[in-house]
């Protein structure tokens, strides 16, 4: 804590190195921003000792690190990925977990991480009166009249519309050639979503 790493490349970088045996936690000051993708692959690790990434210094004003640069990409096992916060209204998911190889990918743990306004910009389907405030539909008293007027295809383009597309993204695409893929000991808990797509 007193001499942190300074960008989310570093982080990315020591969470590529780790290796298998080696307890690795990178953690993310709270109230800290980054822009782009946290990447979270090309690691090895254990059951035993995972690698953890998380958060430190929470307040009840600054309660997460934001990450605005979403998807987060998790490709390897043996995991936790705990009190994040993950937006970006261009993106179409916010954590997606994927296999790159054959066999299991096992020990995936995402906990407490808060995924808001991925795939939906609620503002740019309101009348050009409403844009550039802040707008968010808890501040429209009478959300049904307002409805009448809301773009849907703007808040959340029609092709950016599918399952694939959402807070949390579970796929296994490895190809056929390379051999099946799955997922074991999977852990979803206590996660926050609002405002993925629509």
């Amino acid at each position: 804590e007193a001499s942190p790493k300074q960008t989310l490349a570093a982080a990315n970088r020591i969470i590529a190195k780790t290796r298998e045996g080696t307890p690795v936690r990178v953690a993310f000051k709270a109230g800290s921003a980054y822009d782009g993708v946290l990447r979270v692959g090309a690691f090895t690790a254990t059951e035993e000792k995972p690698l953890i990434v998380d958060s430190y210094a929470a307040t009840d004003e600054t309660p997460y690190p934001v990450f605005s640069g979403a998807p987060s990409a998790v490709t390897a096992g043996n995991v936790r990925i705990c009190g994040l916060e993950i937006t970006n209204k261009n993106a179409i998911r916010g954590i997606y977990v994927y296999t790159v190889t054959k066999g299991a990918l096992k020990n995936v743990v995402l906990k407490n991480n808060y995924l808001h306004d991925i795939n939906f910009d609620f503002e740019a389907g309101l009348p050009k009166s409403l844009q550039g405030k802040g707008t968010m539909p808890e501040d429209i008293e009478d959300i049904t009249a307002a409805a009448t007027k809301l773009n849907v295809s703007a808040v959340c383009p029609t092709n950016n519309y599918t399952y694939a597309n959402s807070a949390i993204y579970f796929d296994a695409p490895t190809q056929k050639a390379t051999g099946a893929s799955w997922f074991e000991n999977v852990w979803v808990d206590g996660n926050r979503f609002d405002r993925v797509s629509r």
